[in-house]
């Protein structure tokens, strides 16, 4: 049976990926900084002997942007990265698949309908260590092996940030603290629900599928989250307005793959993806 690998099986995509596969009874292995410091110089050593030939590799370690987006936080990313490629170099990986980032096409960049012919623009100090790993990894890994991810803002159940996204607010509202936007929050983002995200992952496994594809949602405004949040509540939500930093930038994506391989696919609407989040998180029963 072909196994698969998860590095960063703790992290929130993959925790849902590795219990997803578990659940699918499909042979999976998780690796987290539990198991082994990917910034350690003996990681190359331990992925070197942990990793089989033949097998997939999920590349999910990294510290995420909502973490920390500071230059110290992309010398350690750039370091996990090297260290990885280091340990998978010369090998016969059936797929190597990288969890990168949207972010890649330009964090303060206003644009719509970015698919993946679009020139990379990183801006920022996450941004750029995705761009890194992306490089460095089409280095060491056959071009037919490998397969870079681009997700769109993911929420869902059970995350464990703060982030300016459904879940999010969320979070801030059970925790009765409050809800920050810029300006009147009607600039657009694309948020893609974790089950989703997941089951695109894993219809991708299934296909004979290589090289960058956006993984997308649904287009909306913070204020209409608050607002569908609001509707599905039926309550009133209080949340402070920032004065812009920046100038208004919408953000949308349009795939050139995800009709091809996603046929048929009904992508869980942000009212949907909130009642399941309430019940899963907070057991109301809508």
């Amino acid at each position: 049976m072909l196994s698969i690998y998860i590095l960063g099986h703790n992290g929130y995509i993959g925790k849902n990926l590795f219990h997803f596969f578990k659940k699918k009874n499909i042979k999976v292995k998780g690796f987290s900084s539990r198991e082994q410091n990917l910034l350690a110089k003996n990681s190359i050593k331990f992925l070197q002997s942990k990793i089989k030939n033949n097998s997939i590799l999920i590349i999910c370690s990294a510290i995420k942007s909502t973490v920390s987006n500071k230059f110290d936080t992309l010398t350690l990313n750039n370091k996990i990265i090297e260290n990885i490629a280091k340990g998978i170099v010369g090998k016969k990986l059936k797929k190597v698949i990288y969890i990168s980032s949207c972010a890649i096409y330009g964090v303060d960049i206003n644009h719509r309908s970015i698919n993946e012919l679009c020139a990379e623009k990183p801006d920022t100090f996450y941004s750029i260590s995705k761009f890194y790993a992306e490089k460095l990894l089409k280095l060491v890994v056959p071009e037919k092996n490998l397969i870079f991810i681009r997700p769109t803002i993911v929420y869902g159940h059970n995350e464990p940030v703060y982030q300016s996204s459904p879940s999010g607010f969320l979070k801030l509202l059970h925790k009765k603290k409050p809800i920050n936007i810029w300006g009147d929050g009607t600039e657009i983002r694309n948020f893609i629900f974790i089950d989703d995200l997941v089951l695109k992952i894993y219809q991708i496994l299934k296909n004979n599928f290589c090289g960058k594809i956006i993984l997308s949602g649904e287009n909306s405004s913070y204020l209409n989250i608050i607002k569908i949040i609001k509707k599905t509540l039926t309550k009133k939500i209080v949340f402070n307005s920032k004065k812009r930093t920046k100038k208004k930038i919408n953000k949308t994506y349009k795939s050139l793959f995800e009709k091809k391989l996603f046929k048929n696919f009904k992508i869980t609407k942000i009212s949907e993806g909130l009642k399941i989040i309430l019940k899963k998180d907070y057991g109301y029963d809508l």
